[in-house]
């Protein structure tokens, strides 16, 4: 995928995720403490594919140089093996 094509359909899901409620979302604390420390376990290839984010985007991420979209933190949970903590 081109990047401003990925950047397109990545805008445009930060737009619905910002329109609906967030009460079962895990919240940054939760993120950083719980899901953030067990991505390592996770491999690149799955994290990029359950984000729909390139490989080299899901390497940032599991090695914690960058944090993704809240949008992604019950995906992100949910691979991890964390549910209904929220």
């Amino acid at each position: 995928m081109h990047c401003s094509k990925s950047q397109r359909k990545h805008e445009a899901a930060k737009r619905v995720w910002r329109s609906v409620p967030k009460s079962a979302w895990p919240d940054e604390k939760v993120y950083m403490s719980e899901i953030q420390p067990r991505l390592r376990f996770v491999p690149i290839s799955a994290l990029s594919s359950a984000l729909g984010v390139c490989e080299s985007y899901a390497a940032e991420i599991r090695a914690s140089r960058r944090r993704p979209h809240p949008r992604h933190w019950q995906v992100l949970a949910e691979l991890v093996g964390i549910q209904g903590a929220w």
